[in-house]
């Protein structure tokens, strides 16, 4: 039996509805008209295991998988054809983030090193091994300045992506939250969201790693954590049918979010931040 996913990247003139066949090394996607009118189903095959991460370009004509081929590809979405090709991690890239000016991607897997990568160039910038176990999340900051990684060392690490040097580190002294399966930037940059084994959504100041309030409580692990387009809201998902809505300052929960007949590993917001 063919395994997918579905993610969504939602614009002003519609919709892409992005499929992931993790068995296959293949995804898809399928333009969705405003009225609801469907173009063709485009699938995109260059990937030889698991594809695991899926991200686009603030323009959004440019699409970037990760697999667990070790390969990074971008494709251009209109010639519907790869353009760019980094080889990286031999043992499989969990998860990769483009930056937010287009040219870079952070990446990181299952050899415990991060690594930044040059879209225009495919060279590699820079590769980061701090880590003790399996990256599964990175992230950039709105500036580009600054990248982070959580991985199933239950450690989350800052790197100044300028000066290539190691910020921070959280965690190596709470073994009790486990894996930290997502991470993420506030809109504003000054703050790190980071989803946990344990259940627990922790906030930590960019500067300086220090935890900031309170911990969110789940009933399960948290697997993606994303924030509201203004930053007043968080959102996430786990190993159940259910999207939480929290609003950040009051660490309170808004609303639940039910439809999918499964666990949800990733959530994306719209660019008008209406839609998820």
């Amino acid at each position: 039996m063919t395994h997918f996913k579905r993610f969504r990247r939602l614009t002003g003139t519609g919709v892409l509805l992005v499929t992931l066949f993790v068995l296959l090394g293949l995804f898809s996607y399928r333009h969705l008209r405003p009225k609801g009118e469907s173009g063709d189903i485009h699938t995109l095959k260059a990937h030889t295991a698991n594809v695991m991460s899926i991200g686009f370009t603030q323009d959004g004509n440019r699409v970037v998988s990760a697999g667990l081929d070790g390969i990074i590809r971008v494709w251009d979405r209109n010639r519907e054809a790869w353009t760019r090709n980094f080889v990286g991690d031999e043992s499989g890239v969990r998860y990769a983030v483009v930056s937010p000016s287009g040219r870079q991607i952070l990446s990181g897997g299952y050899d415990k090193k991060v690594r930044l990568w040059d879209i225009d160039t495919e060279e590699m910038i820079l590769e980061l091994g701090a880590h003790g176990g399996t990256i599964y999340g990175v992230d950039i900051s709105p500036s580009g300045e600054y990248g982070v990684s959580g991985g199933s060392n239950h450690e989350v690490i800052a790197w100044d992506l300028n000066s290539h040097e190691e910020l921070w580190t959280y965690g190596e002294d709470r073994p009790e939250i486990g894996t930290v399966y997502s991470v993420a930037f506030s809109p504003g940059g000054d703050e790190v969201a980071i989803g946990c084994e344990d259940g627990s959504l922790r906030f930590l100041e960019t500067q300086s790693g220090r935890e900031i309030g309170e911990a969110i409580s789940h009933p399960v692990a948290v697997m993606c954590v994303v924030y509201s387009r203004d930053g007043k809201y968080v959102f996430t998902s786990g190993s159940t049918n259910v999207i939480w809505m929290w609003e950040r300052e009051t660490r309170t929960l808004v609303r639940e979010f039910n439809g999918h007949l499964g666990s949800i590993r990733t959530i994306s917001v719209s660019e008008d931040g209406t839609k998820l």
